[in-house]
């Protein structure tokens, strides 16, 4: 009897405890039934770093070129799409210095931003030394920071998520807060859903819909827009070795964002 008048009252109170969760409006669908390098999907996306504060330079010691030529879409029987930013063994002149990777990247700058809400998006990472995917947000007025990133896996370690929000304090000075996620899964297997949920207070990261951690500072003011990338080598990664299999594919399968919707009136 005491379990049936516990169901009962929980039955009750789901409606209520359901209601404290804002509604959502999409804002942004993107499932790649095209390449972002079709002049149909150009009201979307930049394909490279065009529009992005590091166009044509290299920053954190990266040993890629980004070039158009490493973006590309394909899709199976039923007409799902999935992208494909692809890093190679290729030499190009990039940031007046020659290089011998070439890969991909894809960003809103321009073509969308939003201040706050939810970011999200479905991926698998490569596996390899040096292989450095991500996919995160920069303020559309180009300052920086801050910067959030969503998803951030070291192809050498597959099986851990970064998560990290760089910020001004009270002083001015930029800082970090960050986090490694670890629950043995592996990243590269499989697609898996990364996602922030932002809001007036803070910023929380969810891996296939459930939080992993909760920033304590308060979140960025300003509209940002999204980047997709993979990065060879850097200071962070460093560079492949000679087991890092070429070519190696960040595959997204969609990105779609949303903001809160109003309350009505009485709320």
């Amino acid at each position: 009897m005491l379990r049936a008048v516990l169901v009962f009252l929980l039955a009750l109170a789901a409606p209520f405890c359901q209601a404290q969760s804002p509604p959502w409006i999409m804002t942004m669908d993107e499932e790649f039934a095209r390449s972002p390098t079709d002049p149909a999907m150009g009201s979307h996306w930049n394909v490279g770093s065009i529009g992005t504060p590091f166009d044509n330079k290299i920053h954190n010691g990266e040993l890629q070129a980004y070039m158009s030529s490493a973006v590309s879409v394909t899709n199976d029987a039923s007409g799902n799409g999935i992208l494909h930013l692809t890093a190679s063994k290729q030499n190009a002149v990039y940031g007046g210095q020659k290089l011998n990777y070439v890969s991909g990247l894809i960003n809103t700058s321009g073509k969308f931003s939003q201040n706050g809400g939810r970011f999200v998006c479905s991926c698998r990472v490569p596996k390899g030394q040096g292989l450095w995917p991500a996919f995160w947000l920069l303020s559309q007025d180009q300052s920086w920071p801050p910067e959030i990133d969503v998803q951030e896996i070291l192809g050498s370690d597959t099986q851990t998520a970064h998560f990290s929000y760089h910020y001004k304090d009270a002083n001015g000075n930029a800082q970090q807060q960050a986090m490694a996620y670890n629950d043995s899964t592996d990243y590269s297997a499989a697609f898996h859903v990364f996602a922030i949920q932002w809001g007036a207070q803070h910023i929380q990261w969810l891996i296939d819909g459930t939080v992993r951690y909760t920033s304590s500072e308060p979140p960025p003011d300003t509209p940002m827009y999204v980047v997709l990338n993979l990065a060879v080598g850097g200071t962070w990664p460093g560079a492949p070795n000679a087991e890092t299999v070429f070519p190696a594919n960040f595959d997204v399968d969609w990105v779609r964002c949303y903001k809160a919707a109003p309350l009505p009136k009485g709320f």
